[in-house]
């Protein structure tokens, strides 16, 4: 067994210049070829003794071709070395042997060499199979490659394309053409385009019948009505395009087609509205003509109003600061003034109505009985308190829709209290029922959302999130507010604690407490995450 040479000449004059590996057991004739390459212009980047060192010269110099024996010695004969190293590196080969048997060759033929060279043979012989050889590999990648961009293009257009045959039979088709026209069958290959395409006739593949191409060899067919076996009607744009074989005469057509049945509809459906916007116009014209008078008398009255609704504000304001102020101190001695307050309101609506007292005190006296109601609330929620720590609040389980509840909440949410904010609700798909305390949930919920919207800023975005899953729900109320200092966290849940920084906030500091109290007794968890003046998320886990 010879030993295996890395060779490396100078570069010649001729660039580039072809790289070759000799694989050849015999040392002289691997010489002689060498020499007689060398000599011809080529670079002999080795010689390979057997199959193993071929494929190991390969991997390590990259050549442009090989010159292979069949009868190697070793693991591998040149046929197998030719088959390995083309599967690895996709490398020419031109098998040069003195076997000229018919087997030997249909095994050589199998592994696609670019030539067959028997010894012995010329110089001229091997210069012209070694230029022929590679330039038919180069010429083989290069359509290799241009197939696989064709064919990737092909598939990833939108539009339908078919090739056909000047009889009518499908050669090809793309993945567009079966999903266009919603076809069951996946492989058109040998149907009839004329029975799929009914409007395409044989004469518009036959110049001679009077329906010949246009000079670029293009028809074009467009709002063509096109409809299948299962119902579905198209308006197609097709184009048919003729390719002419320049070396049988023989002809292919490639068809194109799109749908554009949208754009006819839509198309349809503009000029039926411009026309009705027309008639609107006109219509509307003669209103807002009308509307002008009417608005001028409007105006002097809403100017008439608003100063009215200024000086009822003025009084308003100074009723909600007497309210707040109220707020601030409530306790269980409210209870005996509410009453009296209530009292009085009701014996100076009876005098009034006697006609003892002016008109103007039954305007306050309204707003006495709006005030009585909302401290009692209040004043309701502070027993709430003390009765759930008293534990004499229990537990009533009913089911209730997740989806009707929470949405309700959400949507007066938007229209009540958190009118001036941006409330963003969110859940993940909802059992159709639960079986949860419905008043304690409530008051969890309300709760929640009354403090992001108390405490945060108008215009500002306030997130509801509710999770129903694993045998629980998770309720997540997430802020922009003014947040809470991390030492105080720990003191929010307290019956009247209030914040400090929250002090002209209107607000009793009973709120927070139902809600703790709430989740304790339907066995669940809260969370707050807080950092001040970068808002409060709070985090409710309920078991189901």
């Amino acid at each position: 067994m010879g030993t295996m040479l890395s060779l490396r000449t100078k570069n010649s004059k001729m660039e580039p210049r072809l790289r070759l590996l000799i694989i050849e057991d015999d040392p002289t004739s691997a010489k002689l070829m060498q020499i007689t390459l060398n000599r011809l212009g080529y670079e002999v980047v080795g010689i390979a003794p057997n199959g193993q060192a071929a494929i190991e010269l390969t991997k390590e110099t990259s050549p442009d071709l090989l010159l292979m024996d069949i009868n190697l010695p070793g693991q591998f004969d040149g046929i197998e070395t030719a088959r390995i190293i083309n599967q690895k590196y996709d490398i020419p080969v031109i098998y040069v042997t003195a076997n000229t048997e018919d087997e030997t060759i249909k095994l050589a033929i199998a592994t696609n060499p670019i030539g067959y060279l028997v010894k012995p043979y010329s110089r001229e012989h091997l210069k012209t199979m070694v230029e022929m050889g590679f330039y038919k590999h180069k010429l083989e990648n290069e359509l290799k490659k241009n197939q696989e961009m064709l064919s990737v293009t092909l598939e990833n257009i939108a539009d339908g394309v078919l090739m056909v045959q000047s009889n009518g039979n499908i050669l090809f088709h793309n993945d567009a053409t079966i999903k266009i026209l919603n076809l069951e069958e996946e492989n058109l290959s040998g149907t009839s385009i004329f029975s799929l395409f009914p409007n395409i006739s044989i004469d518009a593949f036959d110049n001679t019948k009077g329906k010949s191409f246009q000079s670029a060899g293009v028809i074009t067919y467009t709002d063509v009505q096109w409809s299948s076996d299962n119902g579905l009607s198209l308006i197609l744009e097709q184009q048919i395009t003729k390719i002419q074989n320049a070396i049988d005469d023989a002809s292919t057509y490639v068809i194109t087609f799109r749908d554009i049945t949208a754009r006819r509809m839509e198309s349809i459906r503009l000029v039926k509205i411009k026309e009705e916007l027309e008639e609107r116009v006109e219509v509307r014209t003669l209103e807002i003509r009308m509307k002008n008078l009417e608005l001028e008398r409007e105006n002097k009255i809403r100017v008439e109003a608003e100063k009215e609704l200024k000086e009822a504000l003025v009084k308003q304001k100074d009723l909600t600061n007497f309210q707040a102020n109220i707020v601030t101190t409530v306790s269980h001695e409210f209870r005996t003034p509410l009453t009296t307050i209530q009292s009085s309101a009701e014996l100076i609506e009876r005098n009034v109505n006697k006609g003892s007292e002016p008109d103007g005190i039954l305007k306050h006296v309204g707003q006495i009985r709006n005030s009585v109601t909302t401290l009692t609330a209040l004043l309701n929620d502070v027993l709430l308190v003390e009765k759930m720590n008293a534990s004499k609040l229990e537990v009533t389980l009913e089911s209730l829709s997740p989806e009707s509840f929470f949405q309700c909440l959400a949507d007066e949410y938007k229209i009540g209290t958190g009118r001036n904010h941006v409330l963003e609700y969110q859940h993940n798909v909802f059992p159709s029922e639960i079986n949860i305390d419905r008043k304690l949930l409530g008051h969890i919920v309300n709760n929640l959302m009354s403090n992001a919207f108390k405490y945060s800023p108008v215009g500002s975005t306030v997130m509801l999130v509710v999770f129903i899953g694993d045998n629980l729900l998770k309720i997540i109320v997430k802020d922009q507010g003014i947040g809470i200092s991390e030492s105080n966290v720990q003191y929010v849940f307290d019956t009247f604690y209030r914040e400090p920084s929250a002090v002209n906030i209107e607000g009793t500091g009973v709120g927070l407490a139902i809600l703790k109290e709430s989740v304790d007794l339907m066995g669940g968890t809260i969370q707050v995450d807080s950092k001040k003046g970068h808002g409060t998320t709070f985090t409710v886990s309920i078991p189901l």
